[in-house]
């Protein structure tokens, strides 16, 4: 029951890079048009735009930050056998 660990080629590696940059380029296309939407069309200032968009993302990070941190700790249980909530284990 060894794992090994195969390293990417080059081809893969690129390939993945360039899905990464394709990510990136559309997420900051929609965060450019958002805050032109709020201050252009939607009226409020750059900065009420700023601090919205600011704390969207802030929200954003800390619920992926503790979804990923449930995750850690469920893998870890259903490894070493115990029920789980999504099992229907008693509270």
């Amino acid at each position: 029951m060894g794992h090994e660990h195969q390293r990417l080629t080059i081809r893969e590696k690129a390939g993945y890079g360039c899905g990464d940059f394709a990510s990136v380029l559309y997420w900051q296309t929609i965060s450019a048009y958002i805050l032109y939407f709020y201050t252009d069309i939607f009226g409020i200032t750059a900065a009420a735009g700023a601090v919205a968009v600011g704390l969207t993302l802030f929200y954003k990070l800390d619920e992926n930050t503790m979804r990923d941190i449930e995750k850690d700790l469920n893998e870890r249980r259903i490894a070493r056998g115990e029920p789980t909530a999504k099992e229907g284990a008693p509270p």
